[in-house]
C-alpha cells in the first residue's frame, strides 16, 4: 500500500535495465622457487647428515673403528662435509577471482517516478497508546520508502478543531528535530479532519505537489461534512487524486470510508495488548 501512494510522473513503458552477473574466474601461476630438494646442480660445501652427498674424507672415517664412532657423533649433529645442491622447483597455483559482467536487456517493468507523500495522522485522545504508536510506526515506514526513493514526505499531525501541526519529515540530518518532534507529539482531546485534510487538499494543489497522494491515519472517529467529501471527489475526477486510509482499531464507524479509497483496515494488532 505504501509504495502505491504517490501518483506516477512517467507512463507506463519498458525500460533498459542493468543485468550485473558476478562471475568466479580461475587463473593459474607457475611460481619458480629454488630448493635443495631437487639437486640439479653442485653449488659448493655444505654440512649435513646427507650420505649420498658426503665428501670421501667423511667416508674413509668409517674404515676406521674408533673414528667411525666420530663419523656417527657427525652424522647426528648433522656436520657431515657434503656437496651443496641446488635446483629449481616450479609451483603451480590457482586462484579464483570473483568479477562482475554487466549487460542490459529490454524490461517489462514499468519507468515509474512517483510523486510525493503527503499525510494527515491522527493523534487526538482516542487514539493515545497501542493504536498511536500502529500509526505513527505506519508514518515512518512510508518515511522510509519515501527517503529510499527520494520522494518527499509531508505529515499533518491532527487533534480537535484548531489543533493541526505541520511537518516536512526526512531521514537524513537536517530533519531530525522535526522526527523527533513527531514521534513525541501528541494533542489528545477530540477528533477534526476537517482542517488537517483541507490543508493536505490545497498542499496537492500546488506545483511542487502535484503528483501527491494522500494518505490518512485514524480510528476513524469522527464525522465527514458533505462538503468535504464533495471537495476530495472533485479532486479524485479532475486531477486523479488518491486518498488511502489505514483504520486502526475495533471502531465501528464508517467515516472514512467517505472519503478513503483504498480503505485498510489494522485491528489484530490490538489484541495484543490485552
Amino acid at each position: 500500500m505504501i509504495r502505491d501512494l504517490g501518483r506516477d510522473e512517467q507512463a507506463d513503458g519498458s525500460v533498459l535495465e542493468e543485468i550485473i552477473i558476478k562471475m568466479s574466474v580461475a587463473t593459474r601461476h607457475e611460481k619458480y622457487v629454488a630448493t635443495p630438494l631437487v639437486p640439479m646442480e653442485t653449488k659448493g660445501i655444505t654440512r649435513s647428515d646427507s650420505i649420498a652427498r658426503m665428501l670421501p674424507q667423511e667416508a674413509s672415517l668409517l674404515t676406521n673403528p674408533v673414528l667411525k664412532k666420530l663419523w656417527h657423533a657427525k652424522r647426528a649433529e648433522h656436520a657431515l662435509l657434503s656437496y651443496s645442491v641446488e635446483g629449481t622447483e616450479v609451483l603451480e597455483t590457482e586462484e579464483l577471482i570473483e568479477q562482475e559482467s554487466a549487460s542490459e536487456k529490454l524490461g517489462h517493468k514499468s519507468n515509474k517516478n512517483r510523486g510525493p507523500m503527503v499525510i494527515c495522522l491522527d493523534t487526538s485522545g482516542s487514539m493515545q497508546g497501542v493504536p498511536e504508536n500502529i500509526a505513527k510506526a505506519s508514518v515512518l515506514e512510508c518515511l522510509k520508502v519515501a527517503y529510499k526513493e527520494k520522494r518527499r514526505c509531508y505529515v499533518y499531525l491532527f487533534g480537535s478543531k484548531g489543533e493541526v501541526s505541520e511537518l516536512d519529515l526526512t531521514l537524513d540530518a537536517s530533519g531530525f528535530n522535526d522526527l523527533l518532534s513527531f514521534l513525541t507529539m501528541s494533542f489528545g482531546g477530540g477528533t477534526d479532519i476537517e482542517e488537517p485534510l483541507n490543508k493536505a487538499l490545497e498542499k496537492c494543489d500546488s506545483e511542487e505537489w502535484y503528483k501527491a497522494d494522500i494518505l490518512i491515519v485514524s480510528d476513524g472517529e469522527f464525522p465527514v461534512t458533505s462538503g468535504l467529501s464533495r471537495k476530495v471527489r472533485n479532486r479524485k475526477e479532475k486531477q486523479g487524486l488518491q486518498v488511502h486510509g489505514i483504520q486502526i482499531g475495533h471502531s465501528h464507524y464508517t467515516s472514512m470510508s467517505k472519503i478513503c479509497d483504498p480503505m485498510y483496515y489494522i485491528s489484530e494488532w490490538i489484541d495484543l495488548k490485552r
